[in-house]
């Protein structure tokens, strides 16, 4: 919870949960996906391209691709833990 307390205390779910294929809060304007188990990555559809995407636990950058309409976050090799991951994404 250290690591990823933000993406929880005072967030809310995201509606629709269509916008993005892994759990996700939003705070403040900044979404949090949460990827569990082994995800790596998370795809967000009908929005725009986001500013910056930053792993909570380690602060190191995660990759954002961005065609058609759709975003995919996709955090570093090398850096997954036995825990669950958060990725805070924000776009403006």
């Amino acid at each position: 919870m250290k690591h990823s307390g933000a993406s929880l205390d005072g967030a809310s779910p995201l509606e629709p949960a269509t916008q993005c294929d892994q759990p996700t809060t939003i705070r403040d304007g900044t979404w949090y996906a949460h990827l569990l188990g082994y995800q790596r990555k998370a795809t967000i559809s009908g929005r725009p391209m986001p500013k910056q995407a930053t792993m909570l636990r380690t602060g190191a950058p995660a990759s954002i691709e961005h065609a058609e309409g759709r975003t995919i976050v996709t955090m570093p090799i090398g850096l997954r833990s036995d825990l669950d991951e958060v990725i805070a994404i924000r776009f403006g």
